[in-house]
């Protein structure tokens, strides 16, 4: 008799293509998460809860201002289809391997394709929180010494006077400035922008 195949992605890729519409809005939902994820692991890195401060706009752009993420998220997905075609491979060629790595599952039965579906789908999120979380890590590195990108804050004081300060730029979320100053390493400091003047950002030094 011949062995059933899940044909998970074939499934798939034709509800994808049944509804153009709904997979280019669970795409881009997708983005937004990851987008809101190197968020979460950046700002985490200066100990400040981006929660408190975010608003739906930076969810929505979090994608554009970091392209790395849409990239990956092309790779995320021929990883997804890779996987489930190795599955379906195995078990037409290999039917032991397959056998052993399918935790003795019956591949004919509906525990194994339950089984299947939920595994393809926590692989590329923990696949997925470990690139962001090494990818953050190279984004600071390369915010600190003579690579970070200073700035000038101008401050509003009382009987609207102005300060300005030096700090190093971390980002803007929502309705504030995050910005560190150079004697900190993780703690940043954040700024209304109802206190703020105006930026100015301070070209980058050269190494030469």
């Amino acid at each position: 008799m011949e062995k059933k195949r899940l044909y998970i992605l074939r499934r798939t890729l034709d509800a994808a293509k049944a509804d153009v519409g709904l997979t280019l809005t669970v795409a881009y939902v997708i983005l937004i998460c990851l987008g809101i994820l190197f968020n979460f692991h950046y700002y985490d890195f200066y100990r400040v809860d981006v929660f408190a401060f975010s608003d739906l706009t930076d969810c929505l752009i979090a994608p554009i201002r970091r392209p790395l993420i849409i990239l990956f998220f092309l790779f995320t997905i021929v990883l997804f289809v890779g996987l489930m075609e190795f599955d379906d491979w195995l078990m037409e060629n290999r039917p032991n391997w397959y056998h052993r790595f399918s935790f003795g599952i019956n591949p004919a039965g509906k525990a194994r394709e339950r089984f299947s579906l939920v595994s393809l789908f926590l692989i590329p999120v923990i696949y997925s929180n470990l690139f962001i979380e090494i990818y953050v890590a190279v984004v600071v590195k390369n915010n600190t010494g003579i690579k970070a990108q200073k700035v000038e804050v101008v401050l509003k004081t009382a009987n609207e006077g102005q300060q300005t300060k030096q700090f190093t730029w971390i980002g803007k979320i929502g309705e504030v400035i995050v910005v560190k100053e150079d004697t900190s390493k993780h703690k940043a400091i954040v700024i209304p922008m109802e206190e703020v003047h105006s930026v100015v950002f301070i070209p980058k030094t050269s190494d030469l």
